[in-house]
């Protein structure tokens, strides 16, 4: 092993274990505590959401979409369980990603803000065991090496794409409360103003299932005062500590996934 090699396992292991300690708490419920039963349409849901993938993207690139979105979506049921949410669950919707669930709101805008993060957040350790994994497999089984390396790629584009400051997705949600804690009343309109360009822009892709989702997001967001008026809004210190850790996912997952992303763009 080189020592490029070496230096980037060690890497690989340290960000394994940041993610371990920043989760710490919600790997698993406490004694006695359990998560609500998989429901019959949850699980019909589920399926489709598999199948779409596969259908679409072809059987291996969508079996690896569906295992990126949800160790995604487990980030946040992992940090909703560290907020002291122990009935959090995660649910899979077809061509449209997953969704984590809890039925209360979270006490702070910081604990918000924190579960908004972790779902990208859990996937930089996806990040690492990717590149982890095309390093040690590439001399052996040069195949695998290539999935592990697509997989990567597409787990920094997806959570690149998430991070963006368009609401709902977490980067909108992570936004506003960075900018609720200095301006409470200008983070409404920003929202409103950044889903309506992010959804004109898509609406130019022609990217349909993209605006379904802006058009629930617009209507979430108009009940965001309500909510809030019920949060405790974060400590302006708090708020540069996510705005910072929001960018450096952002510069870290657009720097790893650009193949894609210009693939994307330019295609």
């Amino acid at each position: 092993m080189t020592a490029g090699q070496a230096a980037a396992c060690g890497l690989a292991v340290l960000v394994l274990w940041l993610t371990y300690a920043v989760l710490r708490g919600g790997w698993r419920l406490p004694a006695g505590q359990v998560t609500p039963n998989l429901t019959p349409s949850s699980a019909l849901v589920g399926t489709l959401s598999i199948a779409a993938a596969m259908y679409f993207f072809g059987v291996p690139i969508g079996l690896l979409l569906i295992l990126s979105i949800l160790v995604h979506e487990f980030g946040h049921v992992a940090a909703f369980r560290v907020a002291g949410h122990t009935d959090a669950r995660l649910r899979l919707i077809p061509l449209l990603g997953g969704v984590a669930i809890s039925d209360r709101l979270p006490s702070s805008q910081a604990k918000d803000a924190y579960i908004s993060l972790m779902g990208p957040g859990i996937c930089l350790a996806l990040l690492a065991l990717g590149h982890l994994a095309e390093l040690l497999l590439t001399p052996v089984w040069p195949a695998g090496g290539h999935y592990a390396y697509l997989f990567t790629m597409l787990t920094a584009a997806l959570n690149f794409f998430n991070l963006l400051p368009i609401w709902p997705l977490d980067g909108g949600h992570v936004l506003r409360r960075v900018v609720y804690s200095f301006a409470p009343k200008a983070a409404h309109n920003m929202t409103l103003a950044m889903s309506a360009l992010a959804g004109l822009g898509l609406a130019l892709t022609g990217h349909i299932f993209l605006i379904f989702i802006l058009v629930i997001g617009l209507q979430s967001a108009m009940q965001m005062p309500k909510i809030e008026a019920l949060q405790r809004p974060m400590r302006r210190v708090e708020a540069a500590w996510t705005a910072g850790a929001w960018m450096a996912m952002l510069a870290a997952f657009g720097i790893t996934g650009s193949p894609v992303l210009l693939h994307y763009l330019l295609g």
